[in-house]
């Protein structure tokens, strides 16, 4: 489900400019809708971190499925450019809210040597979600894209209700047979040797390891080791921000279409390209050099786009 919301965002860009819903924004008012988005999924995680440990990883992603079909359902009705700011904020904090419950729940779940592999997968999803938007504005409305979106968020829903809470956050509120019922339907009823119980007890094991460190946020944020962990996910997060690949996915259309007519053609290969690049991850996901050659090699991409457009419109100015 997650993606969507990005693919949805370069095609209608263009329908709006074009009087789509006759709501016919200004160039700033584009800009706000493409970067609203941001700001809410900024949110997300801040949101994920307080409703998580208290109702659950499940009922959290219950929770994200039904305010992305509100948010969807906003959008088909929305008869003011207000109406999609407030839409594209929501659905920027559910974003947010998914993916960091969805990488939990993974890892909670799945098995320790499965876990950096099946945490790939999510952003396959993510990209899968972008393409699939992509090609549905060939032959939909902005509106009819909407209403497929929340199809796409009600058999969310309704699947999310058929998951199992995850072992850890059972045992976390003391629900230990509950927590074995899970864990042993996770591992398709297997138990070769009792590694099941094994594996609850280790669990068991890191519940009363955390409890007992349990300290104030303060005290978690200045942690030595937490505060490496940050730092790195920090600067490797900015160096994918500055390479302007958000503002590149909202105005992808707008470009293409500059530069062809064939612009919905040109659009779907982008997000083909960027799918392609998610399914290789899975293989190199244990081989650090390729993160700094992903974020480097942008580079190459981004001078070109670059000289492309200072050749065709030459230095860019500000206008009074």
């Amino acid at each position: 489900m997650i993606g969507i919301e990005i693919g949805w965002l370069a095609p209608i860009i263009v329908r709006l400019k074009k009087g789509d819903r006759d709501l016919w924004p200004t160039d700033e008012e584009l800009s706000w809708i493409a970067s609203l988005h941001d700001i809410g999924r900024i949110l997300g995680p801040l949101l994920s971190a307080i409703l998580l440990d208290r109702i659950g990883r499940k009922k959290t992603a219950i929770l994200s499925s039904f305010l992305f079909i509100n948010a969807w359902t906003l959008v088909v009705f929305a008869d003011s450019v207000v109406l999609i700011y407030v839409s594209r904020i929501v659905l920027g904090v559910v974003q947010g809210l998914s993916e960091v419950t969805s990488a939990i729940y993974v890892a909670e779940n799945c098995s320790p040597y499965m876990r950096g592999i099946l945490g790939s997968i999510l952003p396959l999803c993510y990209f899968g979600g972008i393409v699939f938007e992509y090609i549905v504005a060939v032959y939909t409305s902005s509106r009819t894209m909407a209403l497929v979106n929340v199809s796409i968020a009600t058999v969310s829903l309704i699947t999310t209700t058929l998951l199992r809470e995850t072992p850890f956050f059972l045992v976390m509120k003391g629900c230990h047979e509950e927590a074995e019922r899970n864990l042993q339907w996770l591992r398709d009823g297997d138990d070769p040797q009792n590694e099941v119980k094994l594996e609850l007890i280790r669990i068991q094991q890191n519940v009363l390891s955390e409890k007992s460190k349990k300290t104030s946020i303060l005290g978690l944020l200045t942690h030595p080791e937490n505060m490496k962990a940050m730092m790195i996910i920090f600067i490797i997060y900015t160096l994918v921000v500055l390479t302007g690949v958000s503002a590149i996915n909202a105005y992808a259309m707008i470009m293409f279409q500059s530069a062809s007519v064939l612009y919905f053609d040109l659009l779907t290969i982008y997000g083909i390209f960027q799918f392609m690049g998610a399914c290789i991850s899975p293989f190199l996901i244990e081989r650090q050099i390729i993160c700094s050659f992903s974020v480097g090699d942008i580079c190459n991409p981004n001078t070109l786009l670059g000289s492309v457009y200072t050749d065709q419109y030459g230095i860019v100015h500000h206008s009074k």
